[in-house]
C-alpha cells in the first residue's frame, strides 16, 4: 500500500524557506514534495546562485530525490525540472517543503531564524573577501615583477648585461604561491622565566689568537 501525503495549502514557513537559503536543513539543496493520486512527486530547490554563481533558478524544481543526486553538477542541471516566475507560482503547483526529509519540521524562534541568517552571510562575505584578496595579491605580483623586468632593461642600456641577467632570472622565479626567498631568522623560544635562552658554540672563530670559550664549571661531588 502507497503512502500519500495529505494535501494542505501553502502556508507562509513554505514560502519563507522558498525565498530564503540561509535556513535550508540541507543547503544548497531545499526538499519539496508535491502529493498526487496514488504517491507524491520529490523535487528539490538547488541554490544555484550562492553556491555556484549561476542565476536563473530560483524558482526551478529539479525532479529528483535527496538521497539520489547525480554526481556532477552538469549532471543535475540535466534533471527534469519545472520552471516558475516566483515563489508563489511554485507554491500554486502544489509544492511544499518535505520536512521529513529535512529532518526539521520547520519549528524556530526567531532567534534561530536570524542566527542561521547571519551565520549564511557570514559565510558569503567572507568567501567574497577571500576572492578579493588573492585577486589584491596577484595584481601586486604582476606589479613587482613589470617593476624588476623594467629595470632590468635599464641595466641593459648601462651596459651592466650581467646584472640584469640576474635581475631577470630573479624576477622568473617569483611565485606568489610560495614564500619569499629571504625569510629573516627566527629568534629562540623564550626560556621559562621569561629570558631568551641562546646557545653559544664551545669555540668561536679564531682571529689573532684562540678564543676558545672557558671550561664549564667542574661537577659538583656528592657529599658523603
Amino acid at each position: 500500500m502507497s503512502y500519500t501525503p495529505a494535501p494542505r495549502p501553502a502556508e507562509a514557513r513554505d514560502l519563507l524557506y522558498f525565498t530564503t537559503p540561509a535556513l535550508w536543513p540541507t543547503w544548497p539543496f531545499l526538499p519539496v514534495i508535491r502529493p498526487r493520486e496514488g504517491g507524491y512527486d520529490c523535487g528539490l530547490l538547488f541554490d544555484a546562485r550562492q553556491a555556484m554563481d549561476l542565476t536563473g533558478y530560483s524558482a526551478t524544481v529539479f525532479l529528483g530525490n535527496l538521497f539520489c543526486l547525480p554526481p556532477t553538477l552538469d549532471d543535475f542541471l540535466e534533471l527534469p525540472r519545472e520552471v516558475f516566475d516566483t515563489p508563489e507560482e511554485l507554491a500554486a503547483a502544489g509544492w511544499r517543503v518535505d520536512w521529513a526529509s529535512c529532518q526539521d519540521k520547520g519549528e524556530h524562534t526567531m532567534s534561530e531564524l536570524f542566527d542561521a541568517v547571519a551565520a549564511r552571510l557570514k559565510a558569503i562575505f567572507t568567501a567574497r573577501a577571500a576572492l578579493e584578496l588573492e585577486a589584491e595579491l596577484i595584481l601586486g605580483h604582476i606589479e613587482r615583477k613589470a617593476a624588476l623586468l623594467r629595470r632590468a632593461d635599464e641595466l641593459d642600456r648601462e651596459g651592466l648585461g650581467e646584472l640584469a641577467a640576474e635581475l631577470r632570472n630573479h624576477a622568473g622565479r617569483l611565485d606568489p604561491r610560495r614564500p619569499a626567498e629571504a625569510v629573516p631568522p627566527a629568534l629562540p623560544a623564550p626560556a621559562p622565566g621569561g629570558q631568551v635562552a641562546l646557545t653559544l658554540p664551545e669555540t668561536l672563530p679564531k682571529d689573532d689568537g684562540d678564543l676558545t670559550a672557558p671550561p664549564g664549571p667542574a661537577p659538583r661531588r656528592k657529599a658523603r
